[in-house]
């Protein structure tokens, strides 16, 4: 009896040692401790898998109004170095637009989600994931992707801000 019922008390917290607040606190945590951006992505999205069944993702970040940079997590260009793009008129762009809530791209083997980033009521940018298991995307999943993109929405914003002080204070 006494072993049911410490079996018991060792699952409860076994099962809030791994909740979804619990993660994503952790998730900050990256977040908060980055240095750079492309380290700080990687490791971040690679926490976020613990909550979404995704094996790959691509930021699409607003650099104006009708371009992009993509950034992928774990690439070690600066802001300055990534090339830009025009945004189009497909799912990227209607997400940017504030048209549709997110989007979905592709079929088959392998389906792309694309979410915004937002940031004071702005969207700066897509976050673009992709999984080979589409049918496993519940609504659940659906909202905790958007708090996922949130969380790399502040962080884009944060590291673009910083590496503009940085030129201002190099010029």
């Amino acid at each position: 009896i006494v072993l049911g019922h410490q079996m018991r008390g060792l699952r409860a917290q076994l099962g809030s040692a791994n909740s979804v607040p619990v993660q994503l606190r952790r998730m900050a945590t990256v977040f908060a401790t980055a240095s750079d951006l492309g380290t700080g992505l990687r490791d971040y999205m690679s926490e976020a898998t613990a909550l979404l069944p995704f094996h790959r993702v691509r930021i699409a970040l607003r650099i104006d109004d009708d371009r992009v940079v993509m950034i992928v997590p774990g690439d070690t260009k600066s802001f300055e170095g990534l090339s830009s793009a025009p945004i189009g008129a497909g799912v990227v762009g209607r997400v940017l637009a504030g048209e549709v809530p997110h989007g979905v791209m592709g079929g088959g083997l392998e389906v792309e989600l694309v979410f915004p980033l937002r940031v004071a009521n702005a969207v700066t940018g897509a976050m673009i994931i992709t999984t080979g298991t589409p049918g496993a995307f519940t609504k659940n999943h659906l909202a905790l992707a958007q708090q996922v993109a949130d969380g790399v929405g502040l962080f884009l914003e944060h590291m673009r801000r910083e590496s503009g002080s940085e030129a201002r204070r190099e010029g």
